[in-house]
């Protein structure tokens, strides 16, 4: 299977290049959560969130508690889908470096597919 493959390639290079790891562990969650693996996925998202606070990653932290409250029911739809709005109004024309610690964050809500809703 491809996708295993790429998992695996990127497990390979996150060994190498440390800063990588929370984002291969965030994508190896939601991949989960594709395979309705609900359990599996939580408990990637919270070692994850473990290991964001031990590397002092505040993006993907706040990305994967997100996550983990999109998956799970605890956010509405319309929170959901925040990031759309503001990224509209926002964010058309315009690029600057984002400083993580001194904005707020759009959060994107990996969508699951409907029969997992």
């Amino acid at each position: 299977m491809e996708i295993k493959s790429i998992f695996k390639d990127a497990k390979k290079i996150s060994k190498i290049v440390e800063i990588a790891i929370p984002r291969y562990m965030l994508l190896k969650a939601y991949y989960w959560m594709i395979r309705s693996q609900v359990n599996v996925a939580m408990k990637l998202l919270k070692k994850l969130q473990r290991v964001c606070q031990k590397m002092e990653n505040k993006m993907i932290y706040t990305w994967a508690l997100h996550c983990e409250k999109a998956w799970s029911g605890g956010i509405s739809s319309l929170h959901t889908d925040k990031w759309r709005e503001i990224s509209e109004n926002k964010m058309l024309d315009k690029w600057d470096e984002i400083n993580v610690n001194n904005s707020n964050m759009i959060i994107f809500t990996f969508p699951l597919p409907k029969y997992i809703l």
